[in-house]
């Protein structure tokens, strides 16, 4: 909700619905905003887990949204607007705004079930390449996309002229990039875990 407001992407569709300030207001899309950032700590802080656990989930979430996370990542998003940035930048970038947020339900499944070390950094690692893997996703589609199929207005990245992962690799080169990674998303996982409904939300990030 507060990606899509005026002062960040300022965007009027989401899924191929008005987004919340446009179908409200903006002081309505921020309250909500606020209020769905802020509800997971309450649901963690009420939950049957043990004191240790809960607190390790809260301070995982933390670090995932906040600012060495997603809101980190997104300030250098907006900074990076009509800047040259090399691949490795544009790639930080997604893993501070996406990844680590993707990142989290990994860890905190790892978390929750008491997992030693080495299987608490793949599942970290696995949900970080997710979310590269959605923005590579996301950059392409924005090209080769129409409003129907992704629900929002295409072709602004261009405009705007972000550092994009099509900019910087070429189409071909960022759709092999996506394939590689999702790839190793589904052999990591396949490391640690067995489960059909995650390996379907993978592989519908597949572009045919």
């Amino acid at each position: 909700i507060h990606d899509d407001l005026p002062a960040m992407d300022n965007d009027d569709y989401r899924r191929g619905q008005l987004t919340n300030h446009k179908k409200f207001d903006e002081a309505t899309a921020i309250l909500a905003g606020d209020s769905l950032f802020l509800d997971p700590y309450y649901i963690l802080a009420k939950s049957s887990f043990s004191a240790p656990i809960v607190v390790d989930l809260v301070k995982e979430l933390s670090y995932a949204s906040g600012s060495l996370g997603m809101v980190a990542g997104q300030i250098l998003d907006m900074d990076a607007e009509r800047k040259t940035l090399s691949t490795e930048q544009v790639k930080n970038i997604h893993h501070l705004k996406t990844g680590r947020m993707l990142a989290f339900p990994f860890v905190a499944a790892g978390i929750i079930a008491e997992q030693p070390e080495d299987v608490m950094a793949k599942l970290r690692e696995i949900g970080q390449n997710l979310g590269l893997a959605f923005q590579i996703r996301d950059d392409i589609l924005d090209v080769t996309g129409t409003f129907e199929e992704i629900g929002k207005t295409p072709g602004k990245d261009q405009v705007e002229e972000k550092s994009t992962y099509v900019a910087l690799l070429g189409l071909q080169g960022a759709q092999e990039a996506l394939k590689r990674l999702l790839k190793t998303v589904k052999d990591d996982l396949a490391q640690v875990a067995s489960s059909a409904e995650i390996i379907e939300i993978i592989e519908s990030l597949e572009i045919k």
